[in-house]
């Protein structure tokens, strides 16, 4: 497969992921917009999640 060949197919994978219906608001997606924090202790224990802005969650 050339590489035109592989541009194109990742187009067409592009264009078919951008009509998917998503299940969390593409916000949370992107590390500037994300109202999600994750905090993973470097030497173990609990790993904490928050949200804070829960107006974006779709249910």
């Amino acid at each position: 497969m050339s590489n035109a060949e592989v541009d194109v197919y990742m187009e067409k994978i592009k264009a078919e992921i951008a009509t998917m219906p998503h299940p969390v608001p593409k916000e949370w997606g992107v590390v500037k917009t994300t109202p999600i924090k994750i905090t993973i202790p470097e030497r173990g224990g609990n790993v904490t999640i928050k949200i804070t802005d829960s107006k974006t969650f779709v249910q």
